[in-house]
């Protein structure tokens, strides 16, 4: 018995040993689900067979300790996967890019009008809100304006019109809001960054190195990276990544020289090690009131790195100062670190396991720490004391 949703199985990939487990990757979704012997079988009949009917006299051979619950096996398993929404079909390649919104159409009075040099491609960047438009030349205050003729144009136009980003004229993605266009604005200057091969992964996190060792900081919005980092730059670190971390193939992360974004209530914190924090322009997109802050040429790394270490980082008011309470990760764990609604892994591209391997085989650790000093200790001690 076949399905479109058991059809969706195909695009899975066979399951893979990790330490001593199993999981199941579908590329298209970005998901990755553990499995134990028998779900890893049913895993990959269904992926083979993209029949149900066929998966249960498969399963059956395969393990035949389980040949007569072969048929409730094979059903549990696929209501589990529905669930978790393992049983959709890919989404459309054309998926953000809705149609009938109007391109550039000339008229339109911008706020912002700038032309940037993205890693040696001169894009023009125009904003017509001007709430959009003043937190972009904040952003980008520390890419080179570029005085070559761009080859790219991109325009980030609404909400006459719809909101929506248009390239060279045309329209390219429309945004439900604008919360959702200043993202599709960032995700595209970084897409031309990489220029004609696409980043392996972008992932929501900061990058940093010190002493020849680099550290890959993740957690949720508001969790404190941005305050680390900081810290950490006011302790000799070079800031390779803030915010979002660019993967190429060879699993290293590419300079990228957007502004350090402070949410509200960092702001005092951080003051002594960045006094203009204070006097900053603070910008209110959506939920989000935030203040950019440019990073010196100086505190910034100018070449790419490959992490030696994922942290995962959570401030905790409730800890002492110089407390941290740091948990080593297995790895689904960590690759879990990497699939979020913030971050992007191109599994389909992935066919070499680089990326896979690199997260699955880098040491990480979940840390909640009560004090940037305790964080910061713990970070030189895993990577031999480049604290």
């Amino acid at each position: 018995m076949s399905s479109p949703e058991i059809e969706s199985c195909r695009f899975w990939r066979k399951s893979i040993a990790v330490e001593d487990g199993l999981i199941g990757l579908y590329p298209a979704w970005n998901a990755v689900v553990a499995l134990n012997t028998a779900a890893a079988a049913v895993w990959d009949s269904l992926r083979e067979t993209g029949n149900r009917d066929e998966t249960v006299a498969d399963y059956a051979i395969r393990v035949p300790d389980r040949a007569a619950m072969a048929q409730e096996d094979v059903d549990a398993c696929v209501s589990l996967w529905r669930q978790a929404g393992l049983l959709r079909l890919p989404p459309s390649p054309e998926g953000p890019r809705r149609g009938g919104l109007p391109g550039v159409s000339g008229y339109e009075t911008c706020a912002l009008n700038i032309c940037i040099d993205v890693l040696g491609q001169s894009v023009e960047i125009s904003v017509q809100d001007p709430v959009l438009g003043a937190a972009m030349e904040d952003l980008l205050a520390d890419f080179p304006r570029s005085a070559v003729s761009p080859g790219v144009r991109l325009a980030a136009l609404g909400p006459s019109g719809g909101w929506r980003l248009c390239q060279d004229g045309f329209f390219h993605r429309a945004a439900a809001d604008l919360v959702e266009l200043r993202g599709v604005l960032v995700g595209e200057i970084i897409r031309m960054a990489a220029g004609t091969v696409p980043w392996r992964a972008v992932v929501h996190g900061a990058v940093l190195s010190k002493g020849g060792k680099t550290v890959l900081l993740t957690g949720q919005s508001g969790s404190g990276k941005s305050t680390l980092s900081a810290e950490m730059l006011a302790r000799g670190w070079k800031l390779i990544a803030e915010d979002c971390a660019a993967f190429d193939a060879e699993m290293r992360v590419a300079p990228m020289p957007f502004a350090f974004s402070f949410k509200a209530g960092s702001w005092s914190v951080l003051a002594p090690a960045f006094p203009s924090v204070g006097a900053a322009q603070t910008h209110s997109i959506g939920q989000r009131r935030v203040r950019y802050q440019g990073v010196p040429a100086k505190l910034r790394a100018t070449r790419s790195c490959r992490p030696d270490l994922l942290v995962d980082v959570r401030f905790r008011e409730d800890l002492p100062e110089g407390v941290c309470d740091p948990v080593k990760l297995c790895a689904i764990e960590s690759l879990q670190l990497f699939l979020n609604e913030e971050s992007f892994v191109d599994f389909e591209a992935d066919v070499d396991d680089r990326f896979l391997n690199f997260a699955i085989g880098t040491p990480a650790w979940r840390l909640r720490y009560g004090s940037s000093d305790a964080a910061i200790r713990f970070l030189g001690e895993c990577l031999g004391d480049a604290e």
